[in-house]
């Protein structure tokens, strides 16, 4: 009984060990998206990173440990039962607690060390995690600014800056826009020269200290006398609910997911009366934690097998006795396997011997064949117990076909063996003798290939490609589940407090399912080309294709044609499907999840930037009539605003803006000139009604065409397009990483150290972080101005391409 209980343990650990580790590596990843821009941004030393990572990993392992012990209950157990050895326990009396004492016992373990973790470690982690990311946010409060593009700071204030200087948080050629309220059609417009952004300790408020600069004001729209313009030397603006990622630096106040129980308990019973939904957020971390180290133990519990016979044993689990081999005038016997049913079995039988009822008699051979008899309905080759062995070691298929078994003079006075037929293991010399027909061969490929026989690396292929999909489809599966689970987890919070309906998050989700799958694309070809390369080095079908004179190359070439398709799909991917749907899940996200104003492609108070210095404010866009209420433009020179158009509507005729109602004023040092206009029609340097829709777009958001207009737009405007031109190049270097990590994995998989499931897992783990972090870290030196956009987007491809076409040039192609 000790014996199955080890045995049990052993069979889970394994599967437990292999979803921690890949549940961990995914949600780095995803740790790595979130914080390495940041990192390079604000300039934070190798250590200081190294701590956020650390940190991090106190969230990360809350998480996975319950989805490993799923993992590993799962898969250990149903493993067990595939192999029929829990039907076999039961059947010799063992009871269904006797078989989960073992894995209650051990998930018991695990859920107690879980709850001690989630009260000790995971909130200190938590909390130093966010004070953390807190003193690196005020480090330099510029990150979410963007050069040449309106940023939103808060419900009421937007921001343009030409230039800025993250290390010292200075902006050149500004422009605010102040909105006193929802309803305000003419916003307080500011321009200053230079400025400074000074973020206030212990708040979530910021001053912005401008120089140089002028204020225009309209503060009644229907009395155009009341234009004012004030110019100063020095204005600050101190603006309140900033929008941040992050918590407020150096608080002592915790919250929910920083509280251990006795906390979360203490909160609660001193707390003033609050309702019920903030009791629910108080009082629900806990019981969640609670039940995630609980269900721990619960999801041990798993559905066994129903009783039933394995092979001819009955009821006995015990294997039954090996049959003692006979050697019969064809050649040595073989024993039945366990579980072949003995009628079925690849029989001896002498001559005047008749096979058993059932057994489906060879033509010219009435029911006495000398030798090696086969059931040629199922395998006219090696018979049912070779085809069982076959079926049991799937990797071994291919091996008899591609290595020839060597012939055997028949010995004297032995009959003649049948001659061979379609499907014989090729160039088998037959019992006649050297001269007989059937063991003639023209040539090497006629020793491996039957002549009327499939071309053998045709199935060698076929077989190849079959795995590879098997194991990427089985890995996107998976990412998809795990980075929705791990999401859901993490946002659960806002869902709730929120009211998030369900139709709602299904969208949001399904729109993000078209980024999991370009994020994952390249693990997935990467750990897919280790399986199935590795599968064939393991079973040494590499080794025998070597020795039939097929190179590297020539038996891996569909993995490479694969990984160039891959590559095309992504590029049509980020080009047709990627942008459109990050701009909805943004837009889901911000305006049907927390009810915000539209800012991804606003239709209401939206402002961007044009050329020649020209600055665009809409009160309201209507895509569907291509009309707009409320249109103001601004010509700024430097910090000056030099004109000044206002216009009630604005409608796209298809060729051109026609603005009715309006007035056009010029500031000139002699004074300011006004002039009214019923109509005035102007293109607005090629704004067009998509313009006002793509402006605000992140480059994420943008496909490569509209990444390009906005570049020259930038370009124009005299602006620098440093960080877009990078984007840009990114998006084009990318799709490249398919064909370099399958190069990777052949190279690595075909090596003489035969590749596991745990070294190609830990070679997935090793490649893949590398390459992220290369990625994104050129990335970010490109958008600092320190690498040039070419070299920043593709120094990863680079490095990476240099490592794999070196070790092609070592090997035998």
């Amino acid at each position: 009984m000790i014996l199955l209980q080890r045995h049990l343990l052993r069979a889970t650990a394994g599967p437990f060990a292999f979803g921690f580790f890949v549940i961990t590596f995914v949600l780095i990843i995803d740790n790595l998206y979130r914080y390495v821009d940041l990192f390079v941004t604000k300039g934070v030393s190798f250590l200081v990173a190294t701590e956020v990572l650390l940190l991090s990993l106190g969230y990360t392992f809350a998480l996975s440990v319950p989805m490993a012990v799923l993992i590993g209950v799962l898969m250990g157990v149903g493993q067990l039962a595939t192999d029929h050895e829990i039907t076999a326990m039961k059947a010799s009396g063992v009871g269904l607690y006797a078989i989960l004492r073992p894995l209650l016992f051990g998930a018991a373990l695990v859920a107690a060390g879980l709850t001690a973790y989630n009260h000790y470690v995971f909130p200190e982690s938590n909390h130093r995690l966010a004070n953390l990311l807190t003193d690196i946010k005020h480090k330099r409060p510029m990150m979410e600014i963007r050069e040449q593009m309106f940023t939103d700071l808060n419900d009421r204030t937007t921001i343009f800056v030409k230039e800025k200087d993250e290390k010292t948080n200075e902006i050149r050629d500004v422009v605010i826009l102040e909105r006193s309220g929802p309803g305000d059609v003419s916003p307080t417009m500011t321009t200053a020269a230079r400025g400074r952004i000074v973020p206030l300790p212990d708040s979530n408020a910021m001053r912005i200290e401008l120089f140089d600069g002028e204020i225009h004001d309209l503060p009644d729209d229907r009395d155009l006398a009341q234009y004012t313009i004030t110019r100063f030397r020095q204005h600050d603006l101190h603006l309140r609910d900033v929008e941040q990622d992050l918590e407020d630096t150096g608080r002592t106040n915790r919250g929910d997911r920083e509280m251990n129980f006795t906390a979360l308990l203490g909160s609660r019973r001193r707390g003033p009366p609050r309702p019920p939904r903030d009791a629910v957020r108080t009082a629900g971390p806990g019981r969640r934690r609670g039940g995630a180290a609980v269900a721990a133990a619960g999801r041990a519990r798993a559905r066994w097998p129903g009783r039933g016979p394995v092979g001819r044993c009955g009821s006995d689990p015990r294997p039954p006795p090996r049959t003692a081999a006979r050697h019969a005038p064809g050649g040595p016997a073989r024993a039945p396997r366990l579980g072949v049913p003995a009628e079925r079995a690849a029989l001896q039988a002498g001559p005047g011997e008749r096979l058993p009822r059932g057994v489906p008699q060879e033509a010219g051979h009435p029911g006495r064949l000398p030798g090696l008899r086969a059931d040629r309905a199922a395998d006219g080759r090696h018979g049912l117990a070779l085809r069982a062995r076959h079926l049991a070691d799937p990797g071994a298929g291919l091996l008899p076909r591609l290595l020839p078994v060597p012939g055997r003079r028949r010995a004297a006075g032995r009959p003649r063996a049948a001659r061979p037929r379609r499907g014989d293991v090729g160039g088998r010399r037959g019992a006649g003798g050297h001269r007989d027909p059937a063991a003639r061969a023209g040539g090497p490929r006629e020793l491996l290939v039957p002549a009327d026989a499939e071309p053998v690396m045709l199935l060698v292929h076929r077989s190849l490609i079959a795995g590879f999909l098997r194991v990427l489809v089985f890995t996107l599966v998976g990412a998809v589940v795990l980075f929705t689970l791990v999401d859901l987890v993490d946002h659960l919070r806002n869902f709730i407090d929120n009211h998030t309906a369900a139709p709602v998050l299904a969208r949001y989700y399904l729109n993000k399912i078209p980024w999991i799958l370009d994020t994952v694309l390249p693990i997935g070809m990467l750990m897919a080309t280790l399986f199935t390369v590795g599968g064939l080095a393991r079973y040494n079908e590499l080794s025998a294709m070597y020795a039939a004179g097929r190179s590297l190359l020539q038996s891996t070439w569909p993995l490479l044609a694969l990984a160039l398709l891959a590559c095309l799909f992504s590029l049509f991917w980020g080009e047709f499907v990627l942008p459109a749907t990050n701009a909805r899940v943004a837009r889901i996200w911000e305006v049907e999840i927390h009810g915000n104003p539209d800012r991804v492609r606003p239709t209401n108070d939206a402002a961007f930037n044009g050329e020649d210095g020209r600055l665009y404010y809409v009160r309201n866009f209507s895509p569907e009539r291509q009309q707009i209420r409320e249109f103001r433009v601004h010509t700024v020179e430097g910090a000056r605003v030099v004109e000044r158009i206002d216009a009630a509507t604005a409608e796209w005729d298809g060729r051109q803006w026609v603005l009715a109602d309006g007035t056009r004023r010029l500031f000139t040092a002699r004074g300011d000139s006004l002039i009214r206009f019923a109509a005035y029609e102007s293109g607005l340097d090629g704004i067009t009604p998509q313009t006002f829709r793509d402006d605000r777009l992140k480059p994420e958001a943008m496909n490569a065409r509209q990444l390009r207009r906005y570049i020259a737009m930038i370009r124009r405007s005299g602006g620098d397009a440093t960080a877009q031109s990078v984007d840009l190049q990114f998006k084009l270097a990318f799709p490249v990483v398919h064909l370099i990590v399958v190069m990777l994995g052949i190279l690595l998989a075909s090596s003489p150290r035969k590749t596991t499931v745990a070294s190609g897992f830990g070679w997935t783990i090793a490649i893949s972080f590398g390459y992220y972090l290369a990625i994104n870290f050129g990335r970010s030196l490109g958008h600092n101005g320190t690498l040039p956009p070419f070299l920043a987007a593709w120094a990863g491809n680079l490095a990476y391409a240099a490592v794999a076409a070196g070790a092609w040039l070592r090997v035998r192609r």
